[in-house]
């Protein structure tokens, strides 16, 4: 028997001492045990229907239970309510300890990245003087969103509040004379993503926001991002220290959360085909996803707004499709982007699908599935010549 055993997929993860489950959590179930099921934990959620629940129960009895409806919070020990409470009430109690007095408006990022910047570029001044919104304040429920909204809105004060989704169906909700707008909220997200997967009904991701925000053609400005003297200058400090040639070099972002990267050898015959025609290579790697050892190139963490000012600086950029490609579709670079596995983005390509912005030209490519050696090199091919 071993001492320690400890497992973990897409599914489920447990720990084990001396064959004993110390800890299990069923992923697609929301369920978790502890102790070898003396606790166990169960949550559920449905977005379109504002539920979220969560019941923790010893020796399968219920010990605290809590739920929501979009309307209500219900607060329960021992299966007796002791506690209701109202959403906007609950989630507003949460946000205004951090709100200063004087902001009248707040605007709440709880989306992606790829969101957050189309609503930045494209909606945020007009939906902005559409509500009149004299002191308005950006909210980020995700720390790294936070650099993009000052890299496009600096004037806006932003923080960050690390809180859930709030489950309100109110849309605005008002607390204690403040207006809470939510960019974009989770029912509407979920309702996009079923939309544009499905690939029978042409549907454009940029238009679907439009509609919800009610943002006509006529009233779009676009807002292009700023990047500070400050980020140039540290930007420019880092790839000194990599001996980058910033007056001939590639930029490549191999990785994404929203999408599998390609293999190692699809990066390593770039790679190489670029270095026989004298470039440099900058390879944006901040995940951890990605490790070739096989061929030389820079790398340096950098921060979003770093990566932009450098991209900017790029002969082409070649990047997975990520939220991260949208923010790029700005620099202005010659751009391919590279889609591996199907789904929302694959039906999603940014050069059909975003208004492009002083941009220079954009290649989506889609690998197939199963891709053959041949295919690879095709792609490959048409990659790395430079128009």
């Amino acid at each position: 028997m071993k001492i320690f055993e400890f497992k973990k997929n897409k599914t489920e993860r447990y720990f084990k001492l001396f064959g004993i489950t110390i800890y299990k959590n069923l992923s697609k179930e929301r369920e978790q045990f502890i102790l070898n099921g003396l606790i166990s934990i169960k949550k559920e959620w449905i977005p379109k229907e504002y539920i979220k629940k969560k019941e923790i129960k010893i020796l399968n009895h219920s010990l605290i239970k809590l739920k929501e409806d979009g309307d209500y919070c219900y607060f329960y020990i021992f299966n007796k309510l002791i506690k209701k409470q109202r959403s906007i009430d609950y989630y507003g109690k949460k946000l205004v300890k951090y709100i200063e007095n004087k902001h009248d408006d707040i605007y709440i990022f709880s989306a992606n990245s790829g969101e957050t910047f189309i609503f930045l570029t494209y909606f945020a001044d007009a939906f902005i003087k559409k509500h009149s919104s004299k002191k308005p304040l950006f909210i980020c429920l995700q720390k790294y969103l936070c650099e993009l909204v000052k890299m496009i809105y600096p004037e806006i004060p932003c923080i960050y509040i690390k809180t859930p989704f709030m489950f309100v169906k109110q849309e605005p909700f008002i607390y204690k004379n403040k207006r809470f707008f939510r960019i974009f909220n989770i029912t509407f997200l979920e309702k996009a993503y079923k939309k544009i997967k499905d690939e029978t009904i042409p549907c454009s991701y940029f238009k679907l926001q439009q509609e919800e925000l009610n943002i006509s053609d006529e009233e779009i400005k676009i807002k292009p991002i700023k990047i500070s003297k400050e980020v140039e200058e540290s930007m420019n400090t880092k790839v000194k220290e990599i001996g980058l040639n910033i007056d001939n070099f590639i930029f490549i972002a191999p990785e994404a959360k929203s999408c599998l990267s390609a293999d190692n050898d699809f990066w390593i015959n770039i790679i190489n085909e670029f270095h026989e025609k004298g470039y440099d290579i900058f390879m944006n790697l901040n995940d951890n996803k990605v490790h070739i050892n096989e061929v030389e190139y820079k790398s340096s963490l950098l921060t979003l707004s770093e990566g932009f000012a450098l991209a900017k600086r790029a002969k082409k950029i070649i990047t997975l499709r990520s939220g991260f490609a949208e923010i790029l579709s700005q620099s202005g670079v010659d751009m391919d982007v590279i889609y591996t596995d199907k789904g929302m983005y694959r039906t999603f390509q940014i050069s059909k699908h975003i208004p492009l912005y002083n941009s220079g030209k954009i290649n989506d490519i889609l690998i197939p599935e199963n891709a053959s050696r041949e295919d690879m090199m095709q792609i490959c091919n048409k990659i790395t010549i430079l128009h």
